[in-house]
């Protein structure tokens, strides 16, 4: 059983819990700013509380709305734009590779998590030549497996280096693996016209500064990537003012329309209601003293009325209902987040 401890909750209503819901679907209130699984997971507990009956029509309004605010910051903004994840910068780098040499053969030495999410990211990318490499053989043999590749020792890899044109390295050796000689007879193995890529992911380093000495290796180490992200965690927090911008917009825009459908009712009714006093009021008074005027006449007089003046002297009493409505407990800030509550009019006929 989960037990309730009010303390580890907060209750927002009216405009103040559209708003958060609006950050959450855009993003803003997650662990890393601009995360993209975050509209997807809101879209799931929104179908999940609707399979199970707790969503009525204002929960289904205001969450449409969170949809369309979550889309609206990603397609207006950069949030999302720069990758922030050392994962996901890591998969740029191979992706630059691949669409350089698109037949590459990559090496994977190491057989912990990252290992296997790179095999992941390099066959997602269309890489179908992988190599993994380990001390332990059999270790590298469950990944081949896994992923349909080969398996190499690493002794047997330093020995006598195969064809690959990179190799991505995590391993939690305590000195570094590759150094300049070692880099040498993988080039001297390899397509020297083609680049070649030491992606360096292991604390401490796999990979020495020196290899990126050598002509035609780009290195790119755990130091730059999380520089870079660091960068790109920057503009995502540029990017987040701009999308609470966005936010307060939309978030007016819902207050708006919550207070014309809440409103919508009264007036109406109130609209009817004079209408049909002024229609009374004019047959009373077109049949009795201005009976004289002609039809044409008669005409004019009833669509001036009707059309002119009951709607623009309704303006301001239905101006007022909406100023007295729109209150500071209807926009959230008195904590019962309820719906808005207005007392009707009683109109008087006219008396002709």
């Amino acid at each position: 059983d989960v037990s309730f401890q009010p303390e580890n909750f907060y209750l927002l209503g009216g405009d103040e819990a559209a708003r958060h819901l609006f950050g959450v679907a855009a993003s803003l209130d997650s662990l890393v700013i601009g995360e993209a699984q975050i509209l997807g997971q809101v879209k799931e507990a929104f179908a999940e509380s609707r399979s199970a009956g707790l969503v009525g029509s204002e929960l289904q309004r205001l969450f449409q709305s969170a949809f369309h605010v979550g889309k609206k910051v990603r397609r207006g903004t950069d949030i999302g734009a720069r990758k922030v994840s050392i994962v996901n910068l890591a998969r740029e780098c191979l992706a630059e590779l691949v669409a350089s040499n698109p037949d590459a053969r990559v090496a994977l030495v190491g057989s912990g998590e990252m290992t296997g999410k790179l095999a992941e990211a390099l066959q997602g990318l269309g890489v179908k030549d992988l190599l993994f490499v380990n001390r332990t053989l059999a270790k590298a043999e469950t990944f081949a497996d896994r992923w349909k590749g080969r398996a190499m020792s690493l002794v047997d890899f330093l020995a006598n280096p195969p064809r690959v044109d990179a190799v991505c390295t995590a391993t939690a050796a305590p000195k570094a693996i590759f150094g300049r000689d070692e880099a040498e007879r993988l080039m001297d193995a390899g397509d020297e016209a083609r680049p070649f890529l030491f992606l360096d992911l292991a604390i401490p380093r796999d990979v020495s500064d020196d290899v990126a000495c050598l002509a035609g290796v780009s290195l790119c180490h755990l130091g730059t990537l999380r520089e870079l992200a660091q960068d790109n965690r920057r503009d995502r927090f540029r990017a987040a003012d701009q999308a609470r911008e966005i936010i307060d917009e939309e978030v007016e825009r819902y207050h708006q329309h919550a207070m014309e459908s809440a409103l919508s009712p009264l007036v109406g009714d109130t609209q009817k209601l004079a209408r049909e006093f002024a229609e009374s009021g004019l047959d009373t008074l077109l049949e009795g003293r201005l009976a004289h005027l002609s039809d044409e006449d008669k005409k004019s007089v009833r669509y001036w009325v009707l059309t002119k003046l009951v709607p623009n002297v309704l303006r301001l009493p239905v101006q007022s209902i909406a100023r007295s409505a729109d209150s500071e407990q209807v926009r959230g800030g008195g904590g019962s987040g309820g719906g808005v509550k207005v007392q009707g009019l009683r109109l008087a006929p006219p008396k002709c």
